[in-house]
């Protein structure tokens, strides 16, 4: 899991014990498909059923940060590279051109609609 750059092996083994204990909790609560009639039973089932959505959102969220994060540094890349591909006047340090992506980078597929705005098309680059 993506969680081991996060969190230590003993956070990780207690995350599953805490997760496995809210599960037991929430089966035996549950026996038989039945929700439980007094209000502390309820409590507890409520409480560990968040404790278990908390988890698993905080998880997803983790995932999703390291995803965004690893999409940033591979932009940063392609503009660094471009950069530093873009020539200079040597006494003025001016661009000498307007700086163009390789055709080697993919700019995925575009969608009918995708450049249109209103009822104008633009065309594509």
């Amino acid at each position: 899991m993506s969680n081991d750059s996060v969190l230590s092996d003993d956070d990780s083994k207690l995350l599953e014990l805490t997760a496995s204990v809210r599960k037991n909790i929430i089966n035996k609560l549950t026996e038989n498909g039945k929700i439980p009639d007094d209000g502390d039973s309820i409590r507890l089932l409520l409480g560990s059923l968040d404790g278990l959505d908390r988890s698993v959102l905080g998880k997803a969220k983790i995932r999703n940060e390291e995803k965004a994060n690893s999409n940033m540094e591979k932009n940063s890349n392609l503009i660094a590279e471009l950069l530093l591909k873009t020539p200079r006047d040597l006494y003025t340090g001016k661009r000498q051109s307007t700086p163009c992506l390789g055709s080697d980078v993919d700019v995925g597929t575009i969608v009918e609609g995708e450049l249109t705005v209103g009822h104008i098309d633009i065309e594509p680059i």
